[in-house]
């Protein structure tokens, strides 16, 4: 066993985590969490109103501006990232999965540049979407899926029976 000593320290721990992987998180380091700071459960969607739109239209211009290379949108093609944030989240309301979102704006904008495009239009948005998918979501397009309306022939000859004579053989 280890044993260890209080350091004094001035220090704030964030930790950041997807429901579905609380689970993994260490139980020493939640119970520290539990006792000494706070678990916060945030949002994952935001309701679609005018103002919210305008909030993810100004990220959409932040991630251009942040990777630095790709295209401005033009009002359209913010439209579709617009369309694409409410796809992913119930209905009436956009997602606030940001990074994903990001990696949509950033494979849209790198496939203007793939055409010579000087804006990203809505045609990219569109494309990019079936790019832009998570390799869990990659998996279940190209696994095929068991069809259980299927019926199974069997075509080889029957099983001989227990004690070596052929099944319905009499004899």
């Amino acid at each position: 066993m280890v044993l260890t000593e209080p350091v004094p320290c001035e220090t704030v721990l964030v930790v950041a985590a997807n429901p579905g992987e609380l689970e993994y998180i260490h139980p020493a380091l939640r119970s520290r969490l539990r006792g000494f700071g706070y678990e916060i459960l945030t949002a994952d969607s935001l309701e679609r109103t005018p103002e919210n739109e305008v909030a993810l239209a100004r990220f959409v211009a932040q991630e251009v501006r942040r990777d630095g290379r790709i295209p401005h949108f033009t009002a359209a093609g913010v439209r579709a990232v617009l369309e694409e944030a409410g796809r992913r989240a119930a209905e009436g309301r956009m997602t606030l999965r940001l990074r994903e979102l990001g990696g949509l704006v950033r494979i849209a904008g790198d496939l203007a540049i793939s055409e010579g495009a000087r804006l990203t239009e809505a045609a990219h948005v569109q494309r990019a979407r079936g790019l832009a998918l998570s390799v869990e979501e990659q998996l279940e397009a190209t696994t095929p899926t068991p069809r259980p309306n299927l019926r199974t022939i069997v075509l080889s000859p029957p099983l001989p029976a227990p004690g070596g004579t052929e099944a319905g053989g009499g004899g």
